[in-house]
């Protein structure tokens, strides 16, 4: 890491993980919450067509994941 960007404090392994960097507070989360969330509001509003996008995240995201990008 670049000079200043050296994390201060961590939390605990999990998600989202909260890292302090020169002075300020990162939330880092992973895609896979990212989309159940969205996925979840999209279903409790009734929007399929949403829905339908988000799986195709989901897809692109498993995909992703096991290329190892």
């Amino acid at each position: 890491m670049s000079e200043g960007l050296v994390p201060e404090d961590e939390s605990p392994p999990g998600d989202p993980r909260r890292v302090r960097v020169a002075g300020r507070t990162m939330l880092i989360t992973s895609w896979k919450r990212v989309l159940d969330v969205l996925q979840r509001v999209a279903s409790e509003s009734d929007r399929s067509a949403i829905e339908q996008d988000i799986a195709q995240l989901r897809g692109l995201t498993d995909w992703m994941a096991r290329r190892g990008q």
